[in-house]
């Protein structure tokens, strides 16, 4: 059992090595997987995803769970955040968004609200109720809040 482990904890670390982001952004991407792996998500870091154009992209992080698919975007920096959310949304994906620090929670917020198009009933277009911009220590609530039947204290086998 351990050498699955240890052969598992090297492959993750090794796809770590292979983003894009700095150690930091890296660090963030890791507590991530660690999260969505204890809710029974599998996980990709830098999965390449199709875009609607036709294009390919990378979003930070993929977790799936049966029909569940999530893109998961690390910010460190609102710097690219706008960019890296407009391609999620693209993609048709529900997107968590992890940052650092409630400032740049509140930057990245702010880009997003400024990007919100109302149809005229006066409800959101373009997926962004479909939009968690969280700390990294509030990943764990919001995959038990979305998803509670999938959550750990249920397990597996209430999954229905």
């Amino acid at each position: 059992m351990f050498v699955i482990a240890a052969l598992f904890v090297g492959t993750v670390l090794l796809q770590l090595l292979h983003m894009r982001g700095g150690a930091f952004h890296n660090l963030l991407v890791a507590e991530a997987v660690s999260v969505f792996d204890r809710h029974g998500f599998e996980t990709v870091p830098e999965c390449p995803v199709r875009l609607p154009d036709g294009r390919t992209d990378f979003v930070d992080l993929l977790a799936t769970r049966d029909t569940t698919v999530i893109a998961c975007e690390i910010e460190t920096t609102p710097r690219n955040a706008l960019f890296n959310i407009r391609r999620a949304d693209a993609a048709r994906l529900p997107l968590f968004v992890i940052v650092p620090t409630r400032a740049v929670r509140a930057t990245v917020c702010r880009q997003v609200a400024s990007v919100v198009v109302t149809s005229e009933s006066g409800r959101k277009k373009g997926g962004v109720e479909r939009i968690w911009i969280l700390l990294p220590d509030e990943l764990p609530q919001a995959l038990t809040n979305c998803f509670p039947l999938i959550s750990p204290a249920n397990g597996a086998a209430k999954t229905k």
